[in-house]
């Protein structure tokens, strides 16, 4: 028997569902279940949080297609049973299974909104017939083509991936980066994030190149007299990263933190927020890094472009129309008045630009969420 959702002005619960197998794992999937998650609670009322699915088709149920929509079928209805009825679903690039099992979810629920954030390429992965189940589709801009025209009337342009601080940690900071940030010149310090394309990325030729540009880069802004945090991400190779907490470890204006899966102690969240960060640097490998760090109001700058340009091509569009967008600059450009800017009052937030965009379109009602942006 469908489900009936009350017609409403103001969606007041989401669903996103994620690959299980892949959630957590290193460099799959972790971008893509944040962008979800963040877009789902700047449409959702204040507080209010969308319902991980944290389960999609088993990807080894079978090989058939019709196999593995019997099983969402299945998984759907018990899953109505525990959380209550979506006004709408996020979906997109990143989790084709999780997409089938959104799908899956009308069978039930007709009136629920399907939201898809991806480009034809990502689009493409999915039948026609699936395509028509699509309420709207989220198109970046850095993956049109200028000028383009969109091909489908369900198309809405939005200016990045949303993205939100979103992974569930505290935001209040460790104690020992805490000491660590009032023991530095008038407790400011800039942030420096270590990507890569993914954690094989590099022989140890090129791991010696990548961390010795990363190095001159930590050395420059030391040299200008600021403090430094440095931190891995889910994708950082160990080699790389350990040589360069070798090269720092006698600095005791340098502080560095390993990521790991699930860690309470992850200072990221709460260093975004801090009143004395001054800046914060990435290596170019990531759509997400600097979709996060706007939220800062802090100057962003890439770091390692030499060793570090990934070939994926979306990531560079990205990086290109940001800098274009005068959002980041790179660091060999900077001079030293740039790394001087106050943080901005009401910074740039991807999740909120793409939030105004889906309201228009279904004409839902905005929420605090429209004037504020949350962590």
């Amino acid at each position: 028997m469908a489900c009936t959702i009350p017609q409403t002005n103001t969606p007041k619960h989401a669903w996103i569902f994620s690959n299980h197998e892949t959630r957590h794992v290193v460099g799959k999937g972790i971008g893509a279940v944040n962008a979800r998650r963040g877009l789902a609670r700047a449409l959702l009322p204040t507080g209010a949080e969308p319902s991980l699915i944290a389960n999609t088709v088993p990807c080894d149920l079978g090989t058939t297609v019709e196999q593995k929509l019997a099983y969402a079928d299945e998984y759907i209805r018990e899953m109505l049973k525990i959380y209550a009825e979506p006004d709408f679903v996020v979906t997109g690039w990143g989790d084709l299974e999780a997409t089938k099992m959104t799908l899956a979810l009308k069978n039930y629920c007709p009136d629920v909104k399907i939201i898809f954030i991806g480009s034809q390429k990502h689009l493409s992965t999915i039948t026609r017939a699936e395509r028509d189940h699509l309420d709207l589709i989220l198109y970046p801009d850095f993956l049109i083509a200028d000028g383009a025209p969109l091909p489908d009337k369900r198309m809405r342009r939005i200016r990045y991936i949303p993205h939100h601080l979103v992974r569930d940690m505290p935001t209040q900071l460790p104690q020992h980066f805490e000491e660590w940030i009032s023991e530095q010149e008038r407790q400011q310090f800039t942030l420096m994030m270590i990507g890569a394309p993914d954690s094989e990325s590099y022989n140890n030729s090129q791991e010696k190149l990548a961390a010795a540009e990363i190095m001159g880069h930590i050395d420059a802004i030391r040299d200008s007299g600021r403090s430094v945090m440095i931190s891995s991400s889910p994708r950082t190779p160990k080699g790389l990263f350990h040589r360069i907490q070798d090269y720092c470890s006698e600095d005791a204006h340098i502080i560095c933190y390993e990521w790991q899966a699930n860690d309470p102690n992850n200072p990221y969240p709460a260093v975004l927020k801090h009143r004395g960060l001054q800046g914060v640097g990435f290596t170019p490998d990531s759509i997400s890094m600097p979709c996060e760090a706007l939220i800062s109001g802090a100057p962003l700058f890439i770091i390692a472009a030499r060793h570090y340009w990934c070939d994926n091509r979306s990531v560079g569009d990205c990086l290109t129309q940001m800098i274009r967008d005068g959002l980041i600059s790179h660091m060999d450009k900077l001079r030293e008045k740039d790394m001087q800017f106050p943080r901005k009052q009401h910074p740039f937030c991807t999740s909120r630009d793409a939030a105004e965009k889906v309201r228009e379109f279904f004409g839902w009602k905005s929420n605090i969420l429209g004037q504020h942006h949350r962590l």
